[in-house]
């Protein structure tokens, strides 16, 4: 099953390609969001039929070893958790150019957008 994806304006080596392993299973819509060590993917998952969000190391950490053995445990970690206020994992992989973590789509703003100082509450 082939990636389609969204076109980029600017294309800096993340996004589709990015996926790698990821890139059979789901398909990519569209860049979420950037973070210090990631970025998070928009993607539909076609065989359970729901959007997910990935994320991918940014391109120049994805050969720096302590940064994959973080990502790694992040997922062991994350994934054992459950609790209304983190995000599940649906899965995780690598691929020949990087880790990814498949996580629950939540639609709605970013902590930042939300404001350091208000109460976060769940949407789901």
């Amino acid at each position: 099953m082939a990636i389609k994806a969204v076109p980029d304006e600017e294309d800096d080596g993340v996004g589709a390609a990015q996926l790698g392993e990821a890139a059979e299973r789901y398909r990519w819509l569209s860049e979420i969001n950037r973070g210090g060590v990631g970025v998070i993917l928009g993607a539909r998952d076609p065989v359970i039929g729901r959007k997910v969000a990935i994320k991918v190391l940014r391109p120049d950490l994805e050969r720096d070893e302590r940064v994959l053995a973080e990502f790694s445990q992040e997922a062991r970690v994350t994934g054992q958790l459950d609790h209304p206020n983190i995000v599940p994992i649906y899965d995780f992989g690598t691929g020949e150019r990087s880790p990814f973590l498949v996580m629950k789509w939540i639609a709605g703003k970013t902590l930042a957008e939300q404001g350091a100082t208000k109460e976060i509450v769940p949407s789901y």
